[in-house]
């Protein structure tokens, strides 16, 4: 069995029987015991624990030192959502705030200091995202609701004295206008669902104006 032993309070990494690496860090206190809590990882090979182990060191210390004259946004947002969110969400939603902080935010600001976020900052992402990637007023409306939480957060625990979201103007979202079938485009399409295995959900709409989400509910 190989191991990698490091200065104190620092992980470690071993090889198990079974020839994966365990990687084990000190993180927050087990409150069963009141002592110092350990963590296992697990990786294929040594090289994968190496990183896995700065990995895993580093989003402990970010997340053990928030201090608002050096701590980036993307770190905050990344703390927010594991400690504060993770466990109060439901899976789609945990999984829809990470798209947000990871696709949207981690690349528009990679570097930027919580600090040093303002709302005219804010407020020319979401114009750039609306005009010139074409990112719909639904899809920044529901980012900004997920960065406005974060921030909220921050600005309780004092690490900002002010939530820039709440000088935002967002995106007008515009209803789509909605097209109605002809009596004979009704009909057509009636005749033609007899031909799918499935034609008589189209037909009980018709009929009965039933929703999306009810029609999807019948068993």
């Amino acid at each position: 069995m190989s191991n990698m032993k490091r200065g104190h309070n620092e992980g470690s990494i071993r090889q198990r029987k079974d020839g994966r690496w365990e990687v084990r860090v000190t993180a927050g206190i087990d409150f069963e015991t009141g002592k110092a809590k350990r963590i296992s990882y697990y990786a294929d090979t040594k090289t994968e624990a190496v990183k896995l182990l700065h990995e895993v060191e580093y989003n402990i210390h970010i997340s053990e030192m928030v201090d608002p004259t050096s701590t980036k946004l993307i770190d905050w947002l990344r703390i927010w959502l594991e400690t504060y969110m993770r466990n109060s969400l439901k899976q789609s939603t945990y999984t829809s705030y990470k798209g947000y902080i990871e696709n949207y935010l981690a690349k528009a600001f990679p570097n930027l200091k919580l600090k040093d976020l303002t709302s005219k900052m804010l407020q020319d992402f979401y114009n750039y995202k609306l005009t010139v990637e074409g990112l719909s007023p639904k899809t920044i409306t529901n980012l900004h609701r997920c960065l406005h939480k974060a921030l909220k957060q921050a600005v309780l625990e004092h690490h900002l004295n002010f939530n820039p979201c709440d000088a935002v103007n967002l995106p007008r979202n515009e209803k789509p206008q909605v097209e109605i079938l002809t009596r004979e485009e009704q009909e057509h399409l009636i005749y033609t669902s007899y031909k799918f295995r499935y034609g008589v959900f189209i037909r009980l709409t018709l009929a009965t104006g039933i929703r999306l989400g009810e029609l999807l509910g019948l068993r």
